[in-house]
């Protein structure tokens, strides 16, 4: 009987779930796709857009213009394939890719907001009664995010990296390619900048403003 039951469960087909292979790592796609595999450079591209998207989105600031920074980046990895010397590091290297190309982005977006700042005051109305205290409390609304803006760049992204998307440090160090140690140091002097610039604005806030002061 015992024998019969044996027979018939290896005459059993294999459960189909075991018969799907493991979706390729990170790096098997590079040593295929730095060989000139075009699709598994789209796995790659697939597998690692989560990620990169949401590192460019920190850089940034927000998510508008991400999408064209990652396909910057794209374009800028497989061109540049061939000079991957580590594999293991692959999602690092992506990574730094993108943040270079976020930070191009950021600049550019800070210079044509100086741009539009400048015509602004050009020929500007005179505020409207009331229109001072609208000001003041947008202006203290708006503490946090100017406190967050000034900090360093590479400071801020770890930050946000951590803070708002909690991320592991590790998960954080691989996605920008550097060490754990490296992370951790840069989150201190994120928290550090963050608190400095926070008091700073807060103060200029509450600091009683003279008849005529610009805020």
């Amino acid at each position: 009987m015992e024998d019969k039951a044996n027979t018939a469960a290896r005459r059993r087909p294999a459960n189909r779930a075991t018969e799907i292979p493991e979706r390729a790592s990170l790096p098997e796609l590079a040593v295929r796709a730095r060989a000139g595999d075009q699709r598994a450079f789209r796995e790659l591209v697939a597998a690692s857009t989560p990620a990169l998207f949401r590192l460019a989105t920190r850089v940034l600031g927000h998510s508008g213009n991400a999408d064209d920074v990652l396909q910057e980046s794209f374009v800028t990895a497989w061109q540049r394939l061939p000079h991957l010397r580590d594999e293991q590091a692959v999602l690092g290297w992506l990574g730094r890719i993108v943040r270079n190309r976020a930070i191009d982005q950021l600049r550019r977006e800070k210079r044509q907001r100086r741009l539009n700042r400048d015509l602004r005051s050009d020929g500007a109305p005179a505020p409207s009664p009331g229109a001072d205290e609208v000001l003041y409390l947008r202006e203290l609304g708006s503490v946090a995010k100017a406190a967050l803006e000034s900090v360093p760049e590479k400071f801020r992204t770890v930050l946000l990296l951590r803070v708002s998307d909690g991320m592991a440090n590790r998960d954080i160090a691989a996605l920008l390619g550097c060490p754990v140690g490296t992370v951790e140091s840069r989150l201190v002097r994120a928290r550090h900048a963050m608190d400095k610039a926070l008091r700073r604005g807060l103060n200029a806030e509450i600091r009683p403003k003279k008849p005529g002061e610009p805020r």
